[in-house]
């Protein structure tokens, strides 16, 4: 410790020399991997008939299908209400979509501004 004096209340900072150097900084541009290597590599190719939403509905189809099961055998009865709101909501969505391919869409009128 310095042998300063101090007159007034507060916070001082002292900076003490150390007999260790501080860690030298190094590039981070240069990435290093550690490990084995198979020795077949298999790189993804891109599939044409691969649709995102289609397979996230057929997630979803199995997840509601689980849950169905289960609260057929009676091992699950906590969805009860989630699988009636499900089955609701498709009802719902398949008389909408009947609904709304039968409609023809309704020509564009003038705009009047005043």
């Amino acid at each position: 410790m310095s042998s300063a004096t101090y007159s007034a209340p507060g916070v001082y900072v002292e900076e003490v020399p150390s007999a260790q150097q501080p860690i030298a900084g190094v590039g981070t541009n240069v990435v290093g991997f550690i490990g084995i290597v198979p020795s077949k590599v298999y790189v993804p190719v891109p599939n044409p008939d691969y649709d995102p939403v289609l397979a996230r509905a057929k997630l979803q189809r199995d997840a509601i299908e689980t849950l169905v099961r289960r609260q057929a055998d009676g091992t699950d009865t906590r969805h009860a209400q989630l699988l009636l709101a499900i089955l609701m909501l498709e009802v719902w969505l398949t008389s909408f979509r009947d609904r709304a391919q039968a409609v023809e869409p309704e020509p564009e009128r003038e705009r009047v501004v005043a």
